[in-house]
């Protein structure tokens, strides 16, 4: 089974197949994860499990709809990911929510907080 870091590379091959612009993107995207890790010699082997240990994330991706929830401590709804390739990801309430009020979510796994 692969890994959802392993997932991404494989889709990043198939979006930018061009070796150079995908190496950019690959250096950056490595950068930022031993930053954050504190790591500056994390490999991309280890860039799931490390990632996972010290932000209680799968995948960092951006998406429309759950980049316009705030987070909170308290959320009313929840993101629920599901398995890389297809990048697929749903708010979901997780109480009754008034049409005025505005969905919330955590950023972060609240056990790992």
């Amino acid at each position: 089974p692969s890994s959802p870091f392993a997932d991404y590379m494989r889709n990043l091959r198939r979006a930018l197949p061009d070796f150079a612009a995908r190496s950019d993107v690959v250096r950056v995207v490595m950068v930022e994860c031993a930053e954050i890790s504190g790591n500056p010699q994390l490999q991309a082997a280890d860039a799931d499990k490390v990632m996972w240990e010290v932000c209680g994330v799968e995948a960092a991706c951006v998406y429309a709809l759950q980049s316009k929830c705030n987070h909170s401590c308290d959320p009313c709804a929840e993101a629920v990911t599901y398995s890389l390739p297809d990048c697929t990801i749903d708010v979901v309430a997780l109480r009754d929510i008034a049409a005025s009020h505005e969905l919330t979510i955590t950023y972060v796994d609240p056990e790992k907080s």
